[in-house]
């Protein structure tokens, strides 16, 4: 926490663990009625809330004042969805969707697609660490830009899978030889990842 930023209050406390139960639990996320309904509150007060807790980027509102993520939860359908067991979720871009078992301590499926042709390219996680397998995830910003504009990059430039098929366009780098890659390329640590 920052010199910057308060320490929540109780209510903020109270409506943050609220959204993530009930994001776990329903696959889904809540409205403010729900909240407001849930802790007893009133909508403007979660509106509030929900306002406080979007500060740190975790939480990020909708233009309508609903939620749109909660990290690393989509509020909003996407192109990343996230299977762990017999629940399933969205994430907004593969950062996010990697994040979502993670989170969870727990094996999952990211059913992603190329972002260039559109080939299936299904994420595997199990026992923490990703399958073995064709393509690489490009992270196109650098995180330190993530939230200047976060709603364009992850419509126009978000970190997305990239296969094989692609070849040409961004070559496939085995594991090993990617921090050597990356160094000679040039980019910094966190804006691509195999």
């Amino acid at each position: 926490m920052t010199a910057t930023q308060k320490m929540p209050s109780s209510f903020d406390q109270q409506l943050r663990l609220f959204v993530y139960r009930y994001i776990l639990r329903h696959e889904a996320s809540p409205t403010v009625a729900d909240m407001a309904k849930g802790l007893a509150s009133s909508a403007v007060k979660v509106r509030a809330g929900l306002a406080r807790l979007s500060e740190s980027h975790a939480f990020m509102m909708q233009e309508g004042g609903e939620l749109w993520r909660v990290a690393p939860f989509s509020c909003i359908p996407t192109e990343f969805p996230v299977t762990v067991g017999k629940k399933s979720w969205f994430g907004n871009c593969i950062w996010d969707a990697l994040g979502i078992p993670a989170m969870l301590g727990k094996d999952g499926f990211i059913g992603a697609s190329c972002a260039c042709c559109n080939y299936d390219m299904p994420v595997e996680i199990r026992n923490g660490k990703l399958r073995a397998g064709d393509g690489l995830i490009h992270i196109a910003v650098p995180a330190r830009e993530w939230y200047k504009d976060v709603v364009f990059h992850l419509t126009n430039d978000a970190s997305v899978p990239v296969g094989t098929a692609c070849g040409p366009l961004v070559p496939a780098v085995e594991p090993s030889a990617w921090w050597h890659a990356i160094a000679r390329a040039g980019v910094e640590t966190g804006e691509a990842m195999v």
